[in-house]
Protein backbone atom coordinates (compact mmCIF):
# COMPACT_ATOMS: atom_id res chain seq x y z
CA UNK A 1 0.00 0.00 0.00
CA UNK A 2 2.70 2.32 0.78
CA UNK A 3 4.61 1.86 -2.46
CA UNK A 4 1.43 3.06 -4.02
CA UNK A 5 1.79 6.48 -2.99
CA UNK A 6 3.40 8.75 -5.36
CA UNK A 7 5.60 11.45 -5.43
CA UNK A 8 2.29 13.90 -7.00
CA UNK A 9 -0.12 12.10 -3.61
CA UNK A 10 2.47 13.09 -0.96
CA UNK A 11 2.97 17.03 -2.82
CA UNK A 12 -0.64 17.14 -2.79
CA UNK A 13 -1.51 16.06 0.85
CA UNK A 14 1.64 18.17 2.07
CA UNK A 15 -0.12 21.33 0.47
CA UNK A 16 -3.47 20.55 2.65
CA UNK A 17 -2.35 19.69 5.79
CA UNK A 18 -0.46 23.21 5.55
CA UNK A 19 -3.56 25.21 4.21
CA UNK A 20 -5.41 23.92 6.77
CA UNK A 21 -3.21 25.39 9.41
CA UNK A 22 -0.53 22.48 9.99
CA UNK A 23 2.79 23.91 10.38
CA UNK A 24 5.40 23.26 7.49
CA UNK A 25 8.19 22.30 9.81
CA UNK A 26 5.60 19.41 11.48
CA UNK A 27 4.46 18.43 7.87
CA UNK A 28 8.05 18.22 7.16
CA UNK A 29 9.03 15.14 9.98
CA UNK A 30 5.90 12.92 8.85
CA UNK A 31 7.66 13.08 5.30
CA UNK A 32 10.26 12.02 6.63
CA UNK A 33 8.99 9.11 7.86
CA UNK A 34 9.30 7.56 4.63
CA UNK A 35 12.61 7.23 5.15
CA UNK A 36 12.08 5.01 8.21
CA UNK A 37 9.61 2.87 6.66
CA UNK A 38 12.32 2.34 3.35
CA UNK A 39 15.31 1.35 6.25
CA UNK A 40 12.55 -1.25 7.68
CA UNK A 41 11.44 -1.88 3.89
CA UNK A 42 8.25 -1.07 3.97
CA UNK A 43 8.55 0.87 0.35
CA UNK A 44 11.10 -0.02 -1.63
CA UNK A 45 12.02 3.84 -2.79
CA UNK A 46 11.62 7.02 -1.24
CA UNK A 47 9.01 9.18 -2.87
CA UNK A 48 9.74 11.71 -0.87
CA UNK A 49 13.08 12.64 -2.40
CA UNK A 50 10.66 15.04 -5.23
CA UNK A 51 8.45 16.64 -2.93
CA UNK A 52 10.18 20.20 -2.13
CA UNK A 53 9.96 20.61 1.70
CA UNK A 54 8.25 23.47 3.46
CA UNK A 55 10.46 26.71 4.94
CA UNK A 56 11.81 26.66 8.70
CA UNK A 57 12.84 29.88 8.80
CA UNK A 58 12.06 31.82 11.65
CA UNK A 59 11.42 28.74 13.76
CA UNK A 60 14.71 29.34 15.62
CA UNK A 61 14.19 29.13 19.38
CA UNK A 62 15.69 30.46 22.22
CA UNK A 63 16.97 28.25 24.86
CA UNK A 64 18.24 29.02 28.56
CA UNK A 65 20.40 26.91 30.93
CA UNK A 66 19.16 27.58 34.86
CA UNK A 67 22.37 27.39 37.00
CA UNK A 68 21.85 24.15 37.79
CA UNK A 69 22.11 22.99 34.02
CA UNK A 70 25.31 24.87 33.76
CA UNK A 71 27.04 23.08 36.61
CA UNK A 72 25.85 20.00 34.95
CA UNK A 73 27.49 20.18 31.78
CA UNK A 74 31.09 18.40 30.95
Amino acid sequence: MLGSIGDDDLARWAQERVTAGTSGATVNRDLALYRWAQRMKYVDENPVRHVERFSEKGRERETYLVAARIRESP
